[in-house]
């Protein structure tokens, strides 16, 4: 997917962001799931009411029951009565909670980015800072990109950039790692730097390693080959998914094979960075050759090694 690259006074090219992120299929209904999920999430039980028992009222009975002419009553505190007690009165420790599960928080993200980006409302620029703490700077400094409201995601958040828009209501900073989707719906343009781009995708692929690795241990290794074989074609520098390929192979005995992608990854470290493969992809490499049983499925869910890290 190609994004528009901008700098400080508008339009300078545009930039290649990757297809797992801003191309993905758009789900409405998903996307609006998460964004109640996550409100309701943020909400606080700090509200109270009170119920019959705790209203300062006397128990005694107002009237007798019959003879008066009047409806019937029990007591002051009576829900039907002014000054009583509420039906179903709101409790501090109340639940406001939704669960959503993290591959559908995931999923909708995407779908979020990629409306984001068919939409043409997400630029991307090589850095975005100020020199100093001036509020006006930075909405000078946004004015000449062209946006009234937008939303700026950057790989971190300095000092004098949070300070700086702390007193904008159009404006917004937030590092990649709080992006969330209430602010991405909110804003009308996002402005992503080159560097919130790469860590929203490593991000990404954190969490999918995580899976992979809750996967293994439960013994779907047989499953996970194929697509972790897809996986690391993809991403032939990351180790962790070199990691989980030689170990579900193994766990499906295709011994050779794992090994055979080990060597695939310490020759693409050397021919393209210089480098060996860290020490705990070595450490798996020399566990394989020896085939130790603490490979096996059983093993790693009694004692977590520190191969699988």
């Amino acid at each position: 997917m190609d994004l528009k690259l901008i700098n400080d006074s508008g339009a300078a090219g545009t930039f290649s962001a990757p297809d797992t992120l801003f191309a993905r299929d758009v789900n409405p209904a998903l996307v609006h799931q998460i964004v109640i999920a996550y409100q309701a999430n943020a909400r606080l039980g700090t509200r109270q009411q009170k119920e019959r028992g705790d209203v300062a009222k006397s128990t005694r009975k107002p009237w007798r029951q019959k003879g008066t002419g009047r409806a019937r009553a029990g007591r002051a505190s009576s829900p039907l009565w002014r000054g009583g007690g509420k039906i179903f009165a709101a409790s501090p420790d109340e639940n406001f909670t939704q669960k959503v599960n993290r591959k559908m928080y995931r999923a909708g993200m995407t779908s979020i980015l990629s409306q984001l980006a068919k939409d043409d409302r997400i630029r991307v620029v090589d850095e975005f800072r100020v020199d100093a703490p001036k509020t006006k700077a930075l909405a000078q400094k946004v004015k000449s990109m062209g946006f009234d409201q937008v939303l700026v995601i950057t790989d971190e958040v300095d000092e004098n950039l949070m300070l700086s828009a702390r007193n904008l209501p159009n404006v917004a900073v937030i590092a990649a790692r709080h992006t969330n989707p209430v602010a991405l719906v909110h804003f009308p343009n996002v402005l992503l730097t080159r560097a919130a781009v790469a860590r929203l995708e490593d991000l990404r692929m954190a969490a999918l390693e995580g899976r992979i690795d809750a996967e293994l241990s439960l013994g779907r290794h047989a499953e996970l080959a194929a697509e972790l074989e897809a996986l690391v074609s993809e991403q032939p520098l990351r180790e962790r998914l070199h990691g989980q390929l030689m170990l579900a192979l193994y766990r499906s005995g295709r011994q050779a094979e794992a090994l055979e992608a080990y060597r695939r990854l310490r020759r693409t470290l050397v021919d393209e960075l210089g480098i060996e493969p860290s020490p705990a992809l070595q450490e798996l490499e020399r566990a394989i050759l020896r085939q130790e049983s603490s490979l096996d499925v059983a093993a790693a869910a009694r004692v977590e090694t520190p191969i699988l890290l």
